[in-house]
């Protein structure tokens, strides 16, 4: 019988027991299935099967089956299966969409028959390996199937096509193995062509040995293909184990401090004086070599460096914790270096630093501490005149205020006195005032508020002339009329007293402000009388160049208005406004006379 799996087994009709192994006869014993299987069950407790991963081993060529997605797969230890890479599945036996395509790669150079029997050879080492399976695999609905006992002449006829299948096999093996061989000592390369190489193989018995044009073509091109993989996975593997071999040295030169704070050229020269007789310096090329030297003498490099930057850190700290319990103890002045390395020296950062670098950080630790105390010190000082600066500032603030008080009470017009006058005229409540101040700072408060008063007069001088309007005080007079006017018998007594005494440069300088934007206010009103002046009707034929009868305009409209006579004393802004309205005025008279001759053509 066979089972589902295809593999045969011996079954017994009247015991009703099966065997994978053929019984030898009458004299064999038939032991009973149930404690059969349980042995074959606690067997894998005892020796647990090796994986089937391990048992097949790592593939180790592959072979694309025309375009149907199928691959051939044989494994480093002698396995054959198919594999399709879309759809993820696997078969030990060859697909049958693709049997087609295998027998013509194939031929009749027992490929397949190589695949069927690597697929027995696994199955029924795994069947070996895995016994529970196999109890597992015994048929039990085949109970009642007869059994028909070959003939001993049967049995050895079987036995002879066996054996003759087996050397056939073997004999066709053989071909393959001195074919690949015979490719391997010419130097064959997985895309050479059949034709080119054909000269070079037609003599040796190896290739002869292959039956058939069209089969030694089809082994060539399968087998160059598989050795140029073979050639490539064992060169890798060279390569990596010689990178590996290489870094064992790198591990080692660092560990003798050869890597670290050198540049690649000395690196190399002191590791090949060092380690050239050794086979793992020969492990890399020598372009290679040079670029794991670079990188492990950068990376040892910024190692070190980061060690060295942890230990100055820690010995800043150090220095810093062993500095501030000195001070507390009473110790102002930082010790000298020699005195307190007695404290460093327990450390684990202390052996990590050189001598002459741990004391010039000492040195350097000491000068910033006494930099950051002396600008704390600094800014103190800062501080505290800054605020007797603003005591004496709210004290002076208060000073000016009684002083401003008194000097309003008892000096009314300071404009021309000086400050000993105003001593003078202060008397006794001077005396009050001195408390706490300096003559100096009495002076300088008198000219403040003489300036103050000063500036006072000044605005209200400039009020009294905006309030008179200019039928009253016009920019057309003079400075003393002004002031007369400004000053006469209807003015106040006490606003008249207020200007006694007022530098008169002052006023006048006022007045002259003053009058400067009185007389654009007065251009601009000339300008609008003139729009509707009666007094210009029929005038449009007078030259605006001038001439005696612009003249004669000039004179009748200062006496018909007083706006115009505003501007006496701006005769050129008379001029230019009187002429710019008769330009106007014939330039409407134009448009008129157009206007008129075009409604007649109409």
């Amino acid at each position: 019988h066979k089972s589902q799996q295809g593999m045969p087994y011996f079954f017994c009709r009247k015991t009703g027991e099966s065997r994978w192994v053929k019984p030898t006869g009458p004299q064999d014993v038939i032991v009973d299935a149930k404690p059969a299987a349980k042995q074959v069950q606690a067997a894998p407790k005892a020796a647990p099967a090796a994986s089937i991963k391990d048992r097949i081993g790592e593939p180790e060529s592959w072979e694309t089956i025309g375009k149907t997605g199928w691959s051939r797969v044989q494994t480093d230890k002698g396995f054959t299966y198919f594999y399709h890479k879309k759809q993820k599945k696997t078969s030990w036996t060859c697909p049958p969409e693709i049997e087609k395509d295998v027998a013509e790669l194939d031929g009749c150079l027992g490929a397949v028959e190589e695949v069927e029997e690597s697929n027995e050879e696994s199955n029924a080492k795994e069947d070996r390996e895995d016994p529970e399976r196999m109890a597992d695999e015994v048929p039990k609905d085949d109970a009642q199937t007869e059994v028909t006992k070959p003939s001993k002449a049967e049995r050895a006829e079987k036995r002879a096509q066996q054996v003759e299948e087996e050397q056939k096999l073997a004999k066709e093996k053989e071909k393959l193995r001195n074919f690949k061989q015979l490719l391997l000592e010419k130097g064959v390369k997985a895309f050479d062509k059949y034709e080119k190489w054909l000269p070079k193989l037609v003599h040796d018995p190896r290739f002869s040995a292959i039956t058939g044009q069209k089969e030694r073509k089809l082994l060539f091109d399968m087998l160059a293909k598989r050795i140029d993989s073979e050639k490539r996975k064992t060169q890798a593997v060279h390569k990596l184990k010689g990178r590996e071999a290489f870094r064992e040295l790198l591990t080692k030169a660092d560990e003798m401090e050869l890597l670290h704070g050198r540049s690649v050229e000395r690196a190399l020269s002191a590791m090949e004086r060092r380690f050239g007789d050794d086979e793992r310096w020969d492990a890399v090329a020598e372009a290679k070599r040079e670029r794991m030297v670079a990188e492990a003498v950068e990376e040892a490099t910024k190692r070190v460096e980061k060690e060295k930057d942890e230990a100055r850190a820690a010995f800043r700290a150090l220095v810093l914790r062993t500095l501030s319990s000195l001070k507390k103890d009473g110790k102002d002045d930082a010790p000298s270096f020699s005195h307190v390395r007695r404290h460093f020296e327990g450390d684990p950062c202390w052996p990590k630093l050189g001598s002459t670098e741990r004391e010039g950080m000492y040195s350097r630790i000491v000068r910033e501490l006494e930099e950051s105390r002396r600008k704390q010190r600094a800014k103190q000082r800062q501080i505290q005149l800054e605020v007797e600066e603003a005591r004496k500032k709210r004290r002076l603030t208060e000073s000016e205020e009684r002083m401003f008080s008194v000097l309003a009470e008892r000096v009314k017009n300071p404009f021309s006195l000086t400050w000993e006058e105003a001593k003078e005229e202060l008397g006794d409540f001077l005396q009050d005032l001195l408390q706490g101040l300096k003559d100096e700072e009495l002076e300088q408060m008198y000219l403040d508020y003489q300036k103050r008063s000063i500036d006072a007069r000044r605005e209200a001088w400039l009020c009294i002339l905006d309030a008179a309007g200019f039928d009253a005080i016009g920019p057309e007079l003079e400075f003393e009329e002004v002031v007369e006017r400004a000053f006469d018998a209807r003015t106040d007594a006490a606003t008249a007293r207020a200007f006694h005494g007022m530098p008169e440069e002052v006023l006048k300088a006022a007045w002259l402000e003053w009058r400067e934007r009185a007389y654009d206010l007065a251009i601009e009103d000339c300008q609008k009388w003139l729009r509707t002046c009666e007094h210009l009707r029929g005038c449009e034929d007078v030259e605006p160049t001038g001439g005696d009868s612009f003249d004669r305009l000039l004179r009748r409209l200062a006496a018909k208005d007083v706006r115009f006579r505003r501007l006496n004393g701006r005769p050129e802004q008379q001029t230019r406004l009187l002429a710019g309205r008769l330009r106007e005025l014939r330039s409407l008279r134009e448009k008129g006379h157009t206007k008129g001759e075009d409604d007649e053509l109409d």
